[in-house]
């Protein structure tokens, strides 16, 4: 049984016991919601239907015997009538409520007898007869035995819906028991198994670490569990059998450090006799590279004059490819100069042409206007003939004419003007022509002489190129021999800075190897204080393989 109960986990077990807990409390708030609302139906039933009634039987019973008890006429009158109209509310509240037949015969009772005692007050309140009073009696004790019956019977419903309440709560009490005594044992059977399963396998996992702390290696756990203590066992089984097989392994390691000290030992002391004739040899390698770094620095020094000279051989070239540089963009910008001349030139040349085309366009049209002006001339003189005509014919015509004749004298008057005008521009326009001639002879002139000069510009133009070829030729071979000598200069500098580097070496060497000597001699040292600490290490492995022995270790 217990094997059984420990293959359950404890974090299922704790589920169900959280779950149960769960259940537990939302069966016992729901019962105890719904009985809290049964209970809260009930007080208001009862005080819906039974308080109520009660209290308002009560009121009317006041109110009647208010009325019974008036005697002053003045007086009953208004208070009988509140009182009356008191007792008719009342009446009306215990119609509205929920009523059973015997409620409402004991209603119906009252209303008839109360009715018959209205009509009678109503009737005649004040002259009343004895059979009147008799009637009226009767009647107030009809009433009074009605309500009095009504109370009774409103009051025994209450008493027997107490009853009820009472029953139902004992049974929702009972209810609430048994479902608390229920969860309170399934978690407590719960619980009770968490603790035996808790203790047992720590009791179980207590005796094997008590075990492996007296160092037996040998202890096997149950694994099989599927619990958390399952598991638990499962990884210290593993970190024991984990630790048992570092343990063996220390005690092989121990052992063969065992015996390699004691190599260690035999190595060190031969160790020690050729660290003497090392150092021997060291000292001769020293002299040797002492020897060969003063050479080293000789041929240094002779390279260094060497280096001098190449240099002088570069700034020379480089002075002669700048020179020719130069010459080449000055007889570049020259060449372009020139060329720029000489479509100036041609551009002026251009100009003048078209200058001396346009001065003889203007020399026609000077022409042309002194055709025009030879012919307004003539309308001049035609226009004047004819004012001298129409003056003779107004004078002619006499006083009737005398107007027409003022208008044909200033008709003349503007042809005379109008020719002196046109002989005028005609003077003028032929000047200008003539100066249009002198112009147009002078450009000719200056066109031909810009012609000249520009086949001039044109030759020196052709000069210019011929030396520009000659230069640009030179200049790749100058520039060849210049990235020769650089070539020559670098290469100089890469020997003297590997000479500069095997001397340094030398001289490195040469510290090296005293360096060695030395490191030699204390290697001599070391190998016997090795020696010694590998006799101290296999004493100390001798005392660890013993304390090792002592662990109980398995054979899997």
């Amino acid at each position: 049984m217990l094997g059984k109960l420990k293959s359950f986990k404890l974090k299922n077990l704790v589920t169900s016991l959280t779950i149960s807990a769960i259940i537990s409390t939302l069966i016992v708030g729901t019962f105890g919601y719904f009985n809290m609302k049964v209970l809260n139906k009930q007080v208001s039933d009862m005080y819906s239907q039974y308080l109520i009634p009660v209290a308002d039987i009560g009121n009317i019973r006041s109110n009647f015997y208010q009325i019974k008890a008036t005697e002053d006429s003045k007086k009953s009158s208004a208070q009988i009538k509140s009182y009356r109209n008191n007792i008719d509310k009342y009446l009306s509240d215990l119609e509205k409520t929920k009523m059973d037949d015997q409620e409402i015969k004991y209603i119906n009772d009252i209303k008839s007898s109360y009715s018959f005692f209205e009509k009678i007050w109503d009737g005649q309140a004040t002259n009343l007869t004895t059979e009147d009073l008799k009637k009226i009696q009767d009647e107030e004790s009809k009433i009074d035995a009605s309500l009095k019956g009504l109370q009774s019977y409103e009051e025994e419903l209450a008493l027997k819906n107490k009853e009820l309440c009472a029953v139902a709560d004992k049974a929702s009490e009972r209810l609430m028991i048994i479902i608390f005594a229920l969860s309170l044992a399934l978690v407590t059977i719960i619980a009770y198994i968490i603790i035996l399963v808790i203790n047992k396998s720590s009791e179980e996992m207590v005796t094997t670490l008590q075990q492996v702390a007296e160092g037996d290696f040998t202890v096997r756990l149950n694994s099989n569990e599927k619990n958390e203590f399952g598991l638990m066992n499962s990884a210290l089984e593993k970190t024991i059998l984990n630790v048992s097989d570092m343990i063996k392994s220390v005690k092989d390691n121990a052992t063969n450090i065992n015996v390699q000290a004691e190599t260690l030992s035999s190595v060190s002391e031969e160790m020690a006799s050729s660290s003497e004739n090392v150092t021997l040899s060291v000292q001769e390698v020293s002299k040797s590279n002492e020897f060969q770094s003063g050479e080293l620095l000789d041929i240094n020094s002779k390279l260094k004059e060497f280096s001098n000279q190449i240099q002088s051989i570069v700034n020379s070239m480089k002075a002669i490819d700048g020179n020719s540089r130069n010459i080449n963009t000055m007889a570049n910008e020259s060449d372009e100069k020139l060329e720029f001349l000489i479509e100036s030139v041609n551009d002026l040349s251009t100009s003048f042409r078209d200058f001396t085309g346009k001065m003889n366009t203007l020399g026609v049209k000077i022409g042309k206007i002194n055709d025009i002006t030879n012919y307004i001339n003539n309308i001049s003189e035609q226009t004047n003939l004819l004012a001298l005509n129409a003056a003779i014919e107004a004078a002619r015509a006499g006083e009737q004419g005398r107007g027409f004749s003022v208008v044909a004298e200033e008709i003349r008057k503007l042809a005379e003007e109008s020719k002196g005008s046109t002989q005028n521009i005609s003077k003028l326009t032929v000047d200008i022509e003539n100066d249009t001639s002198e112009i147009i002879a002078m450009t000719n002139l200056m066109n031909n002489k810009l012609i000249e000069q520009s086949k001039v510009v044109e030759t020196s133009l052709d000069s210019f190129k011929q030396i520009i070829s000659a230069v640009e030729i030179i200049i790749p071979e100058i520039n060849e021999v210049t990235t020769s000598v650089s070539d020559l200069d670098e290469e100089k500098n890469t020997i003297a800075e590997k000479v500069s580097n095997t001397s340094s070496l030398a001289e490195e060497i040469s510290a090296a190897s005293e360096e060695m000597a030395a490191i030699s001699e204390e290697l001599s040292n070391s190998t016997s204080e090795v020696a010694k600490s590998a006799s101290v290490l296999s004493s100390t492995i001798e005392g660890m393989i013993s304390c090792v022995n002592k662990f109980r270790l398995s054979d899997h």
